[in-house]
C-alpha cells in the first residue's frame, strides 16, 4: 500500500497523538503543547481543534466541573476512527523518510 503526504500539519499530529491512548481535555492537550514549545493562545487552540473537528478527525463533548466550588463546563476531545487512520499514516510517511 503506498504512503501518501501526511494531510496533518506537525502540531495537529502532536494533538493527535496525544489523543490516541484516551480523551483529554483542552487545558491537558494545550499543556502537552507548551511542554513541546508549541504554546498557543486560547483563541488558535480552540479554533484549530474546531478545525479538527470539521475534518472529523476529533469529536468533543462538554463536560461539568466545579472550580473553586463554582459550576463550570470544559470541552474535552476524542480521536475517531478517521483521526486515527490520520496518525498512522503520518507515522508511516515520517517512518519512510528516515
Amino acid at each position: 500500500m503506498p504512503v501518501t503526504l501526511p494531510q496533518i500539519s506537525p502540531v495537529q499530529f502532536i494533538v493527535l497523538k496525544q489523543l490516541q491512548p484516551k480523551e483529554r481535555t483542552g487545558k491537558q492537550i494545550r499543556e502537552v503543547l507548551d511542554k513541546w514549545r508549541k504554546p498557543t493562545t486560547l483563541v488558535s487552540f480552540y479554533l484549530a481543534m474546531a478545525r479538527l473537528e470539521e475534518m472529523e478527525l476529533v469529536s468533543s463533548r462538554l463536560q461539568a466541573i466545579r472550580v473553586a466550588n463554582v459550576a463550570c463546563r470544559e470541552r474535552a476531545y476524542k480521536l475517531t476512527a478517521a483521526g486515527r487512520s490520520a496518525v498512522r499514516n503520518a507515522i508511516a510517511f515520517y517512518a519512510l523518510k528516515r
